[in-house]
């Protein structure tokens, strides 16, 4: 079986072991296809010995990096992944305010499985809440000197402070 062929033959596969058997949730994540941005698992070892990679760590190993610049290279195409996503961002969602127009008009070179979880993203309350602003620096001492189950103060010095920063506001 051909290595670009077999995700569609693997997906009829499972298809039809799902009518009759209990399949697991990630062997029918493993079914949707390829995905270029899988960053759960780079591979899925079956019980009976066969072992799925992602088409991911399979272009991986095409390109020859010394272990000691392997973590410049996944931190440089880390960034620039983010930056790409970001001038997408940029570009589709001040033109197509919706859900369903940023839908349709979605780049051709992006699959659009990817396109929609990533507009999905974009308009979740998660993605606005952080909308590329950080804490602010007395969010931050609130967040690092009040202790995480009952939120009482680390220490006195802390307790003036916070007393101090909420009189402020």
């Amino acid at each position: 079986m051909h290595f670009d062929t077999f995700h569609e033959w693997f997906k009829e596969q499972v298809k039809e072991l799902e009518a009759t058997s209990n399949i697991l949730k990630d062997v029918k994540v493993l079914a949707r296809g390829p995905s270029y941005i899988t960053k759960g698992f780079s591979a899925f070892d079956v019980n009976n010995g066969y072992r799925f990679r992602t088409k991911q760590s399979e272009e991986f190993k095409k390109f020859s990096i010394p272990r000691r610049g392997e973590a410049y290279v996944l931190k440089s195409l880390g960034k620039k992944w983010k930056d790409y996503k970001c001038d997408l961002k940029g570009e589709y969602l001040p033109k197509y305010k919706t859900k369903d127009a940023l839908l349709k008009n979605r780049p051709s070179r992006i699959p659009r499985d990817q396109w929609s979880g990533l507009v999905s993203y974009w308009l979740s309350d998660k993605a606005k809440a952080v909308n590329g602003v950080g804490p602010t620096r007395a969010q931050v001492f609130l967040l690092t000197h009040t202790k995480c189950k009952d939120g009482r103060p680390l220490d006195d010095d802390s307790a003036k402070a916070i007393v101090i920063q909420s009189d402020v506001r």
